[in-house]
């Protein structure tokens, strides 16, 4: 076997379809804000900011194998309903999506489907191309560029169509995390025409901040906006909603697809049709009581979006303690490499330290200048954290 060609054993302890997915699994609970004692909620959040600055960001771990890859692939899985232990497969992965592993057992005489809505994998035991390798380890040091180019070419060498899926994710993470729209977008709607069940669709890249999108996203979004294909639809929907020359185009786009088959795409555009309704504050108790039992429904891996505008929704009515527990969902459940995550610990931080708790929104803004150095999220928190410190209020 050539040394270009040659793959490597890696154990991978993070969910099937979930190889470069954050270790961090955090639920936070709130109710409706009438009925609960600040007190509760300010100690929760205080909590909240210290167990993130310890833990947000810390990768799912791979750890080399000890022995050459025999080439063969190992899933342990546990059934969801908790009775009985882990079970062990080993054979050759030939397809995993968002609802299923095949598995061809060892020796090859036969076929193991795997329904992951009756399992949950505890381990998955594969193998990846050199350049595959390459590119993880570039990604775990933060370096973008040498990540993706790595990434890139390690798809050429892949041809298990399930493992090019994960690349797929990870350059979306990339592009993501360098503010490339464009290329997000377009990267994660291949990995999604591929698998529509896939797990990573929390990295979807939607709007759910305030204002115009790049420019460099407005031709794009057109295009995506007028296919016939709902992923697409709500992307460039999402990011053209808040332009008057699309806005009424964008509703009736995202109205289709809440009411499209696909589930999940109907919640995330669904929630994509608060945005109106935040931008011209017609909020009342009731809707936002709504929306928050709304959120509370979706899987977790869906809620970040919708969770950052329930923050901005009681940001908005001066909630601060509130506004800020939603905030801090997209960076504690992943997602963490996207601009929600940095925004919403920004947003997060303000609304901290307007009700005077200066020490956590300054522990938020450093986590944002140590997740995203060299970006403008970073430079906008260090901004912050400069004026508090002008202030007088921080250590």
């Amino acid at each position: 076997m050539s040394t270009s060609s040659r793959r490597t054993a890696k154990t991978v302890n993070a969910p099937c379809g979930a190889l470069f997915n954050p270790a961090l699994r955090i639920t936070l609970t709130l109710g409706r804000s009438t009925r609960r004692p600040s007190g509760v909620l300010r100690n929760g959040v205080a909590a909240l900011v210290v167990f993130l600055t310890f833990l947000v960001a810390v990768p799912a771990r791979c750890e080399d194998s000890a022995e050459e890859s025999t080439g063969s692939d190992r899933v342990v899985v546990q059934p969801r309903t908790g009775s009985g232990g882990n079970e062990t497969l080993r054979g050759v992965i030939e397809e995993s999506t968002g609802a299923r592993i095949t598995l061809r057992e060892a020796g090859g005489r036969r076929v193991r489907v795997i329904p992951l809505s009756d399992y949950r994998v505890v381990e998955l035991r594969t193998t990846f191309v050199p350049a595959h390798e390459r590119g993880l380890a570039a990604l775990a040091r933060h370096d973008l560029s040498v990540a993706e180019s790595e990434l890139a070419e390690s798809l050429d060498a892949e041809s298990r169509r399930w493992v090019r899926r994960e690349i797929l994710a990870a350059r979306v993470r990339i592009a993501l995390v360098r503010d490339d729209q464009p290329l997000a977008a377009r990267l994660f709607l291949s990995l999604y025409e591929s698998d529509s069940t896939t797990p990573h669709l929390r990295l979807i890249p939607l709007k759910w901040t305030t204002g115009d999108p790049p420019e460099n996203c407005v031709r794009p979004a057109r295009d995506w906006l007028a296919s016939t294909r709902p992923a697409a639809r709500l992307v460039g929907a999402s990011l053209l909603l808040e332009r008057p020359d699309h806005a009424a185009e964008a509703i009736a786009a995202l109205q289709s697809v809440a009411a499209s088959e696909d589930r999940r795409l109907a919640e995330l555009a669904a929630a994509q049709l608060w945005r109106p309704d935040l931008q011209a504050a017609r909020l009342s108790d009731l809707q936002l009581e709504r929306w928050e039992k709304r959120v509370s429904q979706l899987p977790v891996e869906l809620r970040s979006g919708p969770a950052f505008l329930l923050g901005r929704a009681y940001s908005t009515r001066s909630q601060g303690e509130l506004a800020a527990a939603w905030f801090l969902w997209p960076a504690t459940v992943g997602g963490v490499e996207c601009e929600l995550a940095a925004q919403g610990l920004i947003e997060a931080g303000g609304c901290l330290a307007r009700i005077g708790q200066s020490a956590e929104a300054i522990r938020l803004w450093r986590e944002v200048q140590s997740r995203f150095p060299d970006s403008t999220w970073a430079q906008t928190a260090a901004d912050r954290e400069r004026r508090e410190r002008e202030a007088g209020a921080g250590p």
